[in-house]
């Protein structure tokens, strides 16, 4: 990045998808209820594991926050991290329209903290 010479953004939102909620409202509810999100996996067959429960998160549509071609070229980490961007940019109140949407897009270059990654398991787990 040293020879970056464009603008920097901070978006000032907050973007969550959890095993409590698809959004921060809804997640903060299930908090302060203390509620858990844990629960039997379901997004793919666990009966080889020895553990067979996890915090999934349910209900999730990638098409609601992108495009049906983009959500089949990404793993679902990805789209859950595209759609906390598109959240965060909500909450921040901005707005993506035609006078700027070729400077940025949520999908290429919202930043994302997300605790925990990696893939649906595709095969057999080992074992």
């Amino acid at each position: 990045m040293a020879n970056y010479t464009g603008n920097r953004v901070v978006v000032t939102g907050i973007g969550a998808l959890t095993p409590l909620g698809l959004d921060i409202a809804t997640t903060w509810e299930g908090l302060v209820a203390g509620k858990s999100g844990i629960d039997y996996i379901t997004q793919f067959d666990a009966s080889p594991l020895e553990t067979r429960f996890a915090g999934e998160v349910k209900g999730f549509k990638p098409t609601e926050y992108m495009g049906l071609k983009e959500a089949r070229r990404m793993d679902r980490f990805s789209q859950l991290a595209v759609a906390a961007s598109v959240e965060a940019i909500r909450d921040a109140g901005l707005e993506i329209n035609d006078t700027n949407k070729g400077r940025s897009s949520p999908s290429s270059t919202a930043a994302c903290r997300m605790a925990g990654s990696g893939t649906t398991p595709r095969s057999k787990p080992p074992g």
